[in-house]
């Protein structure tokens, strides 16, 4: 059960996810992408497949502007899922946290339901970054502690309101292009820059605690 933001989220994600299944890249365009992002090679697929994706629409921008929207937010999501819920749901397994009403879709996961869409994402880590508190939910003190325990060091951007801000626009990006309000150009190359930069890995690696190749991307 979901509240009516995360159905919003829920709802655009089903729209994306049903655009990205009609979306397959050609080999030419593929080894386009790899050529000037050298750097999604050390990925494995889906990611290096979407960030492909990205590529393509990067490059065809005035039409495919939605399309990368779509493909980097899903690359979001799954290095957050993979790299922060999956291994926060196996450090629980077995134990019972009290339920909150806010966070109701990281308790339904933690119950053996899907992951929290990047919006619900985006929530659980803007109430982790929040100061302590007695009254926090048992939930939130311990993803807090797992995040804080990370052995790598970009996870402090996990906890850092102007980082969460950004995977906020991202999500609000995608949820957009998903529906009818359609984002500009610049706010779609804004939006994603937390995934990739200018060509490069965004911030969102190294928050995970994934150190990519220090290679530079082809000019054209």
């Amino acid at each position: 059960e979901y509240g009516s933001e995360d159905l919003g989220y829920r709802l655009g994600e089903l729209v994306a996810a049903g655009k990205l299944a009609t979306t397959s890249l050609p080999a030419s365009q593929t080894h386009a992408a790899e050529t000037e992002w050298p750097w999604i090679r050390a990925l494995a697929p889906p990611l290096s497949g979407w960030l492909a994706g990205a590529h393509h629409s990067f490059t065809n921008l005035a039409q495919l502007k939605i399309a990368l929207a779509m493909f980097t937010a899903k690359v979001a999501e799954k290095l957050l899922v993979d790299r922060l819920l999956i291994p926060f749901q196996e450090a629980n397994a077995g134990q019972r946290l009290a339920p909150d009403d806010r966070l109701r879709d990281v308790d339904a996961f933690l119950a053996g339901g899907r992951p929290p869409s990047l919006g619900g994402i985006v929530r659980l880590l803007r109430h982790t970054a929040k100061p302590f508190s007695s009254s926090d939910p048992e939930v939130l003190k311990a993803f807090r502690m797992h995040i804080r325990s990370a052995n790598w060091r970009g996870r402090d951007l996990l906890q850092n309101r102007g980082f969460v801000d950004r995977l906020q626009n991202l999500a609000n990006v995608r949820n957009d292009s998903a529906h009818v309000n359609e984002p500009s150009a610049d706010e779609t190359v804004s939006a994603i820059s937390i995934v990739v930069d200018q060509g490069r890995p965004g911030d969102l690696f190294r928050a995970v605690g994934i150190e990519m190749p220090e290679l530079s991307a082809a000019k054209g």
